[in-house]
Protein backbone atom coordinates (compact mmCIF):
# COMPACT_ATOMS: atom_id res chain seq x y z
CA UNK A 1 0.00 0.00 0.00
CA UNK A 2 0.86 3.66 -0.70
CA UNK A 3 2.72 4.88 2.66
CA UNK A 4 4.78 7.84 4.05
CA UNK A 5 8.03 5.78 4.51
CA UNK A 6 7.86 4.80 0.82
CA UNK A 7 7.43 8.34 -0.12
CA UNK A 8 10.39 9.24 2.28
CA UNK A 9 12.47 6.76 0.62
CA UNK A 10 11.65 7.51 -2.77
CA UNK A 11 12.80 10.81 -2.13
CA UNK A 12 16.02 9.99 -0.48
CA UNK A 13 16.89 7.92 -3.39
CA UNK A 14 18.69 10.00 -5.66
CA UNK A 15 20.36 11.61 -2.52
CA UNK A 16 22.24 8.47 -1.64
CA UNK A 17 22.73 7.58 -5.41
CA UNK A 18 20.59 4.88 -5.84
CA UNK A 19 18.07 3.60 -7.99
CA UNK A 20 14.97 1.99 -7.03
CA UNK A 21 13.73 -1.08 -9.18
CA UNK A 22 9.79 -1.21 -8.77
CA UNK A 23 8.15 -4.49 -8.32
CA UNK A 24 4.44 -4.82 -8.36
CA UNK A 25 2.45 -5.75 -4.86
CA UNK A 26 0.84 -8.71 -6.66
CA UNK A 27 4.22 -10.54 -7.89
CA UNK A 28 4.79 -14.05 -6.26
CA UNK A 29 8.11 -15.61 -4.57
CA UNK A 30 9.22 -16.87 -8.37
CA UNK A 31 8.74 -13.10 -9.75
CA UNK A 32 10.17 -11.73 -6.67
CA UNK A 33 13.49 -13.69 -6.55
CA UNK A 34 14.06 -13.40 -10.23
CA UNK A 35 14.25 -9.61 -9.99
CA UNK A 36 16.37 -9.52 -6.59
CA UNK A 37 18.77 -11.62 -8.29
CA UNK A 38 19.41 -9.62 -11.69
CA UNK A 39 18.91 -6.57 -9.75
CA UNK A 40 21.39 -7.22 -7.37
CA UNK A 41 19.87 -4.45 -4.57
CA UNK A 42 21.62 -3.51 -1.86
CA UNK A 43 18.60 -2.95 0.15
CA UNK A 44 14.98 -4.54 -0.92
CA UNK A 45 12.01 -2.38 0.85
CA UNK A 46 8.34 -4.17 1.55
CA UNK A 47 5.33 -4.06 3.48
CA UNK A 48 4.94 -6.17 5.78
CA UNK A 49 1.37 -7.11 4.22
CA UNK A 50 3.95 -9.45 1.30
CA UNK A 51 6.30 -10.83 4.05
CA UNK A 52 5.20 -14.05 3.12
CA UNK A 53 5.79 -13.43 -0.52
CA UNK A 54 8.92 -11.73 0.40
CA UNK A 55 10.63 -14.51 2.33
CA UNK A 56 9.40 -17.17 0.38
CA UNK A 57 11.53 -15.82 -2.56
CA UNK A 58 14.27 -14.65 -0.49
CA UNK A 59 14.70 -18.85 0.07
CA UNK A 60 14.79 -18.78 -3.99
CA UNK A 61 17.83 -16.60 -4.17
CA UNK A 62 21.25 -18.42 -4.13
CA UNK A 63 22.61 -15.97 -2.90
CA UNK A 64 21.21 -12.72 -1.19
CA UNK A 65 24.07 -11.77 0.66
CA UNK A 66 24.64 -8.28 0.72
CA UNK A 67 21.13 -7.24 0.24
CA UNK A 68 19.35 -6.18 3.37
CA UNK A 69 15.31 -7.15 3.54
CA UNK A 70 13.64 -4.02 5.08
CA UNK A 71 9.79 -4.72 6.07
CA UNK A 72 7.52 -1.47 6.74
CA UNK A 73 4.44 -1.20 8.18
CA UNK A 74 4.71 -3.59 10.61
CA UNK A 75 7.16 -6.26 11.56
CA UNK A 76 7.80 -9.15 9.27
CA UNK A 77 8.31 -12.99 10.55
CA UNK A 78 12.08 -13.93 10.90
Amino acid sequence: PNMADYIVAQAAFPRMGVTAVQIGYRSKAREIAYIVENAEPTAFLFHADYADEVLAAQKQIPSPDGCEFISLGGSAPA
